[in-house]
């Protein structure tokens, strides 16, 4: 188990709690965790801002809603802000340092996993850091299909935030849960797929307050 544990979470970068209201989100993942959260920071472009907890030595659960002071009053679509009516956990995301090699693997496997772009963020102490990604409005089975994002020489987040929660297993719920399988498997994702009527992401994670499941 902890030989397979390992192995999932090196293939997880980060898994993306969606929220509609931002301090709402971050009121309730810190009331489910028992931990403090800290600022990432905002994404040009996108309208959105997140907090961030670590998860793993390179792993992070972000919570993403919609930046206060975004131009457009519209909720963003990224991670399907403008869809969830409670903070829900609604995409993961992969790491690669081979993103031209996955997207051109996804492609034989039939799945278009978009262009890849560069991408920035600019943290509370003005510094900005920035890394590349496939494109996260691409929504592959529903959004179970990740995105894959690649630090390049960035420090990853994860890095320079305190430690109280660990991530034990991600696990994801699709009808087609055969195709999903066969998609994951290809791509050496090694995340289990479960049959379900509705789509779902679970995330069980040890912190303060036990052993928790996040949807």
């Amino acid at each position: 188990y902890q030989l397979k544990r390992n192995t999932m979470l090196e293939r997880i970068d980060h898994i993306a709690v969606a929220c509609n209201d931002l301090q709402k989100g971050i009121e309730y993942i810190e009331a489910l965790l028992g931990v403090q959260s800290s600022v990432g920071g905002v994404h040009p472009g996108f309208g959105t801002k997140n907090h961030l907890i670590k998860l793993g030595p390179r792993c992070f659960l972000e919570i993403i809603g919609p930046d206060p002071n975004r131009e457009s009053k519209d909720l963003p679509s990224l991670f399907m802000i403008d869809q969830v009516v409670e903070p829900t956990l609604t995409r993961w995301i992969a790491t690669s340092n081979k993103l031209k090699e996955v997207q051109s693997k996804c492609s034989d496997l039939g799945i278009d996993i978009g262009k890849i772009s560069p991408a920035q963020r600019q943290k509370p102490d003005g510094s900005t850091i920035q890394w590349k990604l496939s494109d996260p409005y691409r929504l592959n089975f529903d959004g179970l299909m990740p995105f894959f994002i690649d630090w390049g020489q960035t420090p990853h987040p994860a890095e320079n935030l305190d430690q109280p929660c660990t991530l034990l297993k991600l696990e994801v719920y699709h009808r087609n849960k055969l195709e999903v399988e066969r998609i994951f498997q290809n791509l050496k994702l090694p995340i289990p797929v479960h049959f379900g009527e509705s789509t779902k992401i679970v995330a069980t994670i040890d912190c303060p307050k036990g052993i928790v499941q996040l949807t």
